[in-house]
């Protein structure tokens, strides 16, 4: 499955864990999309939860129109999808569609021609969403630039302007990270805050954030259904915190071969998390390689575990190797987010990393950038 689409239904089906219909919201959604206006057939998507199901409210688009009214079983966020041409993409999860809150009153919805680019409001929720975004647009724009500069470094083999690209796309990220903790901090009582925090900060791979932010998080808020579980998340990713044993887990290699973790067993081992399609993981897979190639006569390896998948998975793993020199044992299920090698090291989000001891205690993790030979230099000495 596509991970964009695997991305909207965890996002959709997590958010509302817990929801009992003991506070009932009635809304009223009213769109606007001036581009539909000059088609036919179009139809309009709610997908949203209610207990123990998804459900897909879909009306009819009329001279770039639509209303959908509903009743949800408590506050949550939903993904509002139109088709174009009177096209059905093939999956939902691929098509034209933009985040929305269902609370009491009236969702106003609005765009020129697509939803990514629709501005949202009429209620609290959707007014803090839509501050959110329109903080971090100016970021993200020069994210998307970073993304195609990146791109053509890439293919031209630019080496020198890959690595001012990255560093320019890790400040970027670092700035985001920080106006969203300004958000929260803004915003303590509102949901938009809450699933803010479990979109950018997995605490699976940064649990500091997670947890600063979480902090910053009005009581009640903390106490509700979707606030606990959040908790509960931070309290897993402290089981595979620093001290900890790492799980042990058997894959197979590029060659099809069984390799068990515990095999590495008396060196320093890199745990590395990463997919051909993940584009901040091939961003990191120089450092990565610039470490490796530093340390590798020093007790120190590194085992990659990619969460490609489907038919042609394997084959683009193998191509992302190659192209980008991982000299490294690569392991793999092949089976993506639904790996249970994935779910044992509580992966929401990649790349992400555990550096091991020789006995298999996590001693440091997620390691991005220049963090990773510091680290290493701290345990080998400077070479």
């Amino acid at each position: 499955m596509n991970s964009v689409i695997k991305y909207v239904l965890f996002a959709i089906a997590t958010v509302p864990a817990g929801l009992k219909a003991q506070d009932p919201q009635q809304f009223r959604l009213e769109a606007s999309i001036k581009k539909l206006a000059t088609e036919q057939n179009n139809k309009a998507v709610l997908m949203h939860m209610l207990p123990g199901k998804m459900v897909f409210d879909t009306v009819d688009v009329v001279n770039g129109t639509f209303v959908i009214t509903g009743t949800a079983p408590a506050k949550q966020k939903a993904f509002l999808y139109v088709t174009h041409g009177g096209i059905m993409p093939q999956s939902i999860g691929l098509g034209d569609n933009v985040p929305v809150y269902l609370e009491n009153g009236t969702i106003k919805v609005t765009a020129a021609d697509s939803l990514k680019h629709a501005k949202v409001g009429g209620t609290p929720l959707n007014n803090d969403q839509q501050a959110l975004v329109d903080l971090l647009a100016p970021i993200q724009k020069k994210v998307d630039v970073l993304e195609i500069q990146y791109a053509a470094a890439n293919s031209s083999e630019d080496s020198l302007q890959s690595a001012m690209v990255r560093m320019r796309y890790e400040a970027l990220e670092a700035k985001k990270d920080s106006a969203v903790l300004g958000f929260v901090k803004a915003h303590p009582a509102s949901l938009v805050s809450l699933l803010s925090l479990r979109s950018y900060f997995d605490p699976a791979t940064k649990i500091e954030k997670a947890t600063a932010g979480f902090d910053l998080l009005d009581p009640a808020l903390k106490a509700s259904s979707q606030g606990q579980l959040f908790g509960r998340m931070i309290k897993r990713a402290t089981v595979l915190d620093i001290g900890g044993e790492a799980p042990a887990f058997t894959a197979a290699n590029t060659a099809g071969e069984n390799i068990s973790l515990k095999s590495f067993r008396g060196k320093y081992v890199l745990v590395d998390f990463w997919a051909s399609w993940c584009v901040p993981c091939r961003h990191e897979n120089p450092n990565v390689v610039k470490a490796f190639n530093r340390f590798k006569d020093k007790n120190f390896t590194i085992v990659g575990f990619s969460l490609d998948e489907g038919n042609d998975g394997k084959e683009k793993w193998l191509k992302a190797i190659e192209k980008d020199g991982l000299p490294w044992m690569q392991l793999s299920d092949l089976a993506g987010w639904a790996s249970p090698v994935a779910m044992l090291y509580n992966l929401k989000a990649i790349p992400a990393n555990f550096l091991l001891d020789p006995s298999g205690k996590i001693v440091a993790k997620n390691l991005r950038g220049e963090e990773l030979e510091q680290k290493l230099e701290e345990v080998f000495g400077k070479s």
